[in-house]
């Protein structure tokens, strides 16, 4: 019972709650929100913990810091917004600190988008605008060498870049479009 799962699960339910706090923020439930949160970060504490033991589980430890970092931006967001405290900077740093760590031996390997961009997104938050850059930069190269992958030799242009690219990537490509295609920094 050793197994990637232990961890996998409560990650994912975790996941759960933060579309349902999501949910509840749309409908102006801050609460629910609140709540939901609440629950998405507990669950996620305890997936990273599962999930630590065992080295070939650093997939799992990194999905999980991935979702605590950017879950903790969220809530503080929400904090400058009247929610009660739920998180500080120093919870954030430390995640940050965590994520990047874990994605150092990583470099030069498989690079997990969404990483990249939760830690992109947690500096400029932080107000840390050159990792931001850094972060962004990454993130970009990253997106365009994995449509490069998916596109089978075909060329593979800005305009052309979403479609050899999961549609969950999009917002993402969007986020760094002023990087990959210089020509649109400063358009909406």
């Amino acid at each position: 019972a050793n197994d990637w799962i232990n961890s996998a699960v409560p990650r994912n339910i975790g996941y759960t709650h933060w579309c349902l706090a999501e949910s509840a923020l749309k409908k102006q439930q801050p609460s629910e929100f609140v709540s939901h949160m609440k629950e998405a970060i507990l669950l996620t504490k305890e997936a990273i913990s599962r999930a630590e033991p065992v080295r070939e589980r650093k997939n799992e430890q990194r999905k999980g810091l991935n979702n605590i970092t950017y879950f903790v931006m969220r809530v503080m967001e929400q904090q400058e917004k009247g929610i009660p405290k739920l998180a500080s900077k120093v919870i954030l740093k430390k995640y940050i600190t965590a994520l990047e760590d874990i994605m150092k031996p990583m470099d030069g390997g498989v690079v997990d988008v969404f990483a990249l961009d939760t830690l992109a997104w947690a500096h400029g938050f932080l107000g840390n605008v050159q990792k931001r850059d850094e972060m962004q930069m990454k993130t970009a190269k990253a997106v365009y060498e994995l449509a490069q992958r998916n596109a089978n030799e075909q060329i593979v242009t800005f305009s052309n870049l979403k479609t050899f690219l999961r549609k969950d990537l999009h917002d993402i490509v969007n986020g760094v479009a002023a990087i990959l295609n210089p020509s649109l920094a400063g358009t909406p």
